[in-house]
């Protein structure tokens, strides 16, 4: 499902090999999962300074540049867009 994911997100096939070693509970919260919630969060703020200086048509690019009522997202809008596309997205295609 996450190599499905990264095709429609725009992004390399080999982004898949990281998200797979977040493991299936990288979206609970518990004590056992803090540091693979962590990780995911780490990855969508370093794929959303890339796009930044870097854009292109991948899903982070996108959102970069996403506009709602007239203003730019804000990070924090932007990183909750990424984490819900990716437990949906992951969660939908299982």
């Amino acid at each position: 499902q996450w190599r499905a994911l990264t095709h429609l997100l725009g992004m390399p096939e080999s982004e898949a090999d990281i998200w797979i070693d977040w493991g299936l509970h990288v979206f609970h919260h518990s004590d056992d999962n803090e540091a693979k919630g962590a990780a995911l969060d780490r990855y969508v703020e370093a794929q959303l300074a890339r796009a930044a200086v870097q854009p292109g048509d991948d899903f982070f690019s996108i959102l970069t540049n996403a506009e709602f009522r007239g203003r730019k997202l804000t990070d924090a809008e932007k990183a909750g867009f990424a984490s819900v596309t990716f437990a949906g997205g992951r969660d939908t295609i299982i």
